[in-house]
């Protein structure tokens, strides 16, 4: 393209200068020739006259042709430039939003069919209107703040939802999108408006936003009807507790309790997050640890646990089973038979290597976990321990030496489908 632009531009220059270095040669030679073939006077004379004609015909065939070479040249670049602006007027015309040219004194200069049909009027009519025929009154001063920092250079582009008015008096959203086109000297010669009807996704926007306004409303009751359910539930074991006398009954009442409280904070920590499945594990564990130490260790003298954890993001339906297995090891300390114990120390450890995730879990210098409970098969946290490992593929390994034990267990990082509670 820059070479016909090139050819085009210069081809008088090119036409003029072949034929001013054509005619020199012809005559500086042309005459050294006939002077040394002829001695005649007056047949030189003849030939002069016969070779001026001759010189003026090549000289106009030159010329005719270096012009209609020229010409052709021409022919073709405006043939393809009409083409290649019908194209693009047919590509306007027929875009699927409302396209249109307008000067910055709001005079319109193009309009497609589409912008029409999106204001209801036909293209003569719409020539005719001022911006204020079929821009909403509450909208239009804002556009033509925009349109005057356009003009002024002040911004490259602007987008605006507006309220436009059809002829028929009904109205619509548009999203409109807005840039100027200046000259060489900077002046704005006319403003280029893009328009495209956005009610009816307004609409659906408007739609799905209520349904998911609803979705929380409902999700927000379920989560407090369970938090209620959870604590009637462990108030009845209160209540129970208060009218027997019997220590063993107690401490069943207990476990069932601190049980019911794990799942308790599992749900606060689920009901916090409505947009993920998925919980910060590491918080939740030291929440938990917290409250069975405060249940069940904080009566030891000095009574301390370490928690070592990085931060950790667990499915609901994983976090479940995991946190109901660190419960039952806990409430199996062996406290009866350490009751003079003093200064305690649980120590809980959280790692994470790729997907697998392992919990230990020790007491240091106490020996106050009961591997001995939790083997035994005739024991509930043993069989509570067992379906609960399944559920995550995993068993648990125990180390026991003078003074301390560790239980262990590891799992894989994955999304659990189904009732993570499940037990059966």
């Amino acid at each position: 393209m820059n070479k016909i632009k090139y050819l085009i531009q210069n081809s008088p220059w090119l036409i003029a200068v072949t034929y001013v270095v054509l005619g020199f040669l012809w005559i500086q030679f042309s005459d050294q020739w006939v002077l040394n073939i002829f001695d005649d006077p007056e047949t030189i004379t003849a030939i002069q006259s016969q070779k001026g004609w001759f010189f003026v015909s090549i000289s106009g065939l030159l010329i005719f042709l270096l012009t209609k070479v020229s010409n052709n040249l021409l022919g073709d670049v405006i043939d393809d430039l009409t083409h290649s602006n019908k194209k693009f007027k047919a590509t306007i015309e027929n875009a699927p939003v409302g396209i249109a040219h307008h000067k910055p004194d709001e005079n319109w200069m193009e309009i497609n069919k589409t912008l029409c049909d999106l204001l209801g009027y036909s293209r003569e009519e719409l020539l005719q209107l001022d911006f204020h025929d079929f821009i909403h009154p509450d909208d239009i001063d804002q556009g033509r703040e925009m349109d005057r920092k356009l003009i002024h250079g002040e911004i490259e582009r602007f987008t605006l939802e507006k309220r436009y008015i059809r002829k028929d008096g009904s109205q619509f959203i548009g999203k409109v999108h807005k840039s100027a086109v200046f000259n060489s000297t900077e002046l704005p010669l006319y403003l280029v408006v893009v328009l495209e009807d956005i009610t009816e996704k307004k609409e659906q926007e408007i739609k799905l936003q209520k349904s998911l306004e609803g979705k929380e409303i409902l999700l927000s009751e379920i989560h407090h009807r369970v938090r209620n359910n959870l604590a009637m539930i462990s108030a009845f074991f209160d209540l129970e507790s208060m009218h027997i006398n019997n220590s063993e009954l107690d401490t069943i009442f207990k476990k069932h309790k601190a049980r019911i409280k794990c799942l308790a904070i599992i749900h606060n920590s689920f009901s916090d997050n409505f947009d993920s499945a998925d919980i910060q594990f590491d918080s939740l564990v030291k929440e938990l640890t917290d409250h069975i130490h405060t249940e069940f260790f904080d009566h030891l003298v000095d009574s301390t646990y370490r928690i070592n954890t990085s931060p950790v993001e667990l499915n609901i339906n994983l976090a479940i089973p995991v946190c109901l297995i660190i419960t039952e090891i806990f409430i199996n300390a062996d406290l009866q038979e350490n009751k003079n114990v003093t200064s305690p120390l649980f120590e809980l450890t959280l790692n994470q290597k790729s997907d697998e995730i392992t919990v230990v879990i020790s007491d240091v210098g106490n020996s106050l976990l009961n591997i001995k409970g939790i083997e035994n098969p005739d024991n509930l946290s043993y069989t509570i321990i067992d379906a609960l490992l399944s559920k995550i593929s995993s068993s648990l390994v125990t180390e026991a030496s003078e003074n301390t034990r560790k239980i262990t267990f590891s799992f894989k990082q994955q999304n659990v489908r189904g009732p993570g509670s499940s037990i059966v």
